[in-house]
């Protein structure tokens, strides 16, 4: 088996039984679009032409980008007998909610398709035939317990100059409108009056542009409450965002699944999120946190005091996010069902 990807690959320091090739350049530094369209053409060509010289048995796809240019790609990946595998962390782009013609046509040509929810599969089921509904299987994301890093909460306020009296909230990940920061930052405002130690981190690659959100925070005056690290975060720091913070809050308008959970939930942190996509899959509402209306910032601000008015109960939904994730979404549970894909596909 081997992994195809880019030359700024951060598990180099994990064990593992696969081979890796860093041929594939990196694209989320370069802020100008043609420049990220130039890195795009030039990564398929490289796969295209690593793929057709291996001709392995299978190839196993994680995003789509271009449609119209990665069907033909797809295609010619299938015309010289290769099956193709494809999992879809996105089904319709939330930025457009529309599933192209091409979009449509690549689930319909590959040979397997994965989803991370049984939600997920529900939406999948309207845009692709029911003869091609057998080829999709519901595999669940992973738990992220091997990158957590032992640094205690006292010393990742530290490293963030963050006071152990705050009551820290956690805003992780790229920083798109459909991720709910603005219904967050209004629940900040609510819940300011009664615990003036709120403070919520904001960490993560802004997409579309953060000045939207620093006008919402100059207007609800919490610029004292919040601290920006707008900025792609490196895997080998993450651990301490994540154990600064007290609870990880994700207030999503749109989602599929995502892997903050499993990041918490790594570092015992219970999670506040929104009942949409794959997370009622997933959190378990008033053990490994709770789940929330959607556009709802009182409700959420609720549920953050909640939390902080019963410290033991913090603790204990952190504690058990941490052993639910163990038990239920294993790797090796993961890996055995695609690897039974794989074989019924090739079969």
């Amino acid at each position: 088996m081997t992994l195809l990807t880019t030359r700024n690959y951060e598990l180099n320091s994990f064990e593992k039984d696969f081979n890796i090739i860093k041929i594939l350049p990196t694209h989320y530094q370069k802020k100008h679009k043609f420049s990220k369209g130039v890195i795009y053409f030039r990564s398929l060509i490289k796969i295209l032409f690593y793929i057709l010289s291996k001709k392995p048995d299978i190839v196993h796809f994680h995003q789509i980008k271009v449609p119209f240019v990665e069907y033909w790609f797809y295609k010619l990946i299938g015309l010289n007998n290769i099956k193709i595998v494809i999992t879809l962390h996105y089904i319709i782009p939330f930025e457009h909610k529309v599933i192209t013609p091409f979009l449509n046509y690549i689930y319909n040509t590959v040979d397997g398709i994965i989803v991370h929810s049984e939600e997920n599969l529900k939406v999948l089921k309207n845009y692709v035939s029911e003869k091609e509904q057998k080829k999709i299987k519901v595999i669940h994301h992973g738990e992220y317990s091997f990158l957590l890093k032992n640094i205690s909460k006292e010393e990742a306020r530290k490293i963030l100059e963050i006071d152990n009296s705050k009551k820290v909230l956690l805003f992780f990940g790229y920083i798109r409108r459909y991720k709910g920061l603005d219904i967050l930052l209004a629940s900040i405002k609510i819940l300011k009056e009664k615990y003036p130690e709120i403070f919520l981190i904001i960490a993560g690659k802004d997409i579309e542009g953060f000045s939207r959100y620093q006008k919402i925070i100059n207007e609800l005056d919490i610029e004292e409450c919040v601290m920006k690290r707008v900025e792609y975060i490196p895997i080998d720091e993450c651990s301490i965002y994540f154990s600064a913070s007290d609870v990880v809050v994700l207030p999503y308008r749109n989602i599929y699944q995502s892997g903050i959970v499993f990041l918490s939930y790594a570092h015992s942190r219970p999670v506040i999120t929104t009942n949409v996509g794959g997370f009622p899959d997933v959190v378990e509402d008033g053990k490994s946190g709770y789940i929330v209306k959607l556009n709802h910032p009182t409700e959420l601000a609720e549920k953050i005091e909640k939390l902080f008015s019963s410290p033991s109960d913090l603790a204990e939904m952190g504690d058990y996010g941490f052993r639910m994730a163990k038990q239920k979404f294993s790797w090796e549970s993961a890996a055995e069902k695609t690897y039974g894909l794989y074989s019924s596909i090739c079969n």
